[in-house]
């Protein structure tokens, strides 16, 4: 698979540092797929086959008003003891 992705890096420069780490090695929040299995760098690709990549998405922060709704505050307090 790393040799497809360096053939993409020659139509999409920068591709290859967005999907490979140091290693090399698929970034942590990279998932690929070769003809629907779960794949490595090391897994080979045919010429027919379909190449999946997918990244993780996560995190975020809710919306003021969803944390009103569920008794949150944005803000904390702090008490002070005399």
């Amino acid at each position: 698979m790393l040799a497809a992705i360096d053939s993409l890096e020659q139509q999409w420069p920068g591709l290859r540092d967005r999907l490979v780490a140091e290693g090399p090695t698929l970034r942590s929040h990279i998932h690929a797929y070769v003809d629907g299995e779960r794949a490595g760098l090391e897994t080979p690709v045919a010429e027919r086959s379909r190449l999946d990549v997918i990244a993780a998405i996560s995190g975020g922060q809710t919306p003021a008003r969803y944390r009103a709704q569920r008794g949150r505050s944005k803000t904390t307090s702090t008490a002070s003891c005399s």
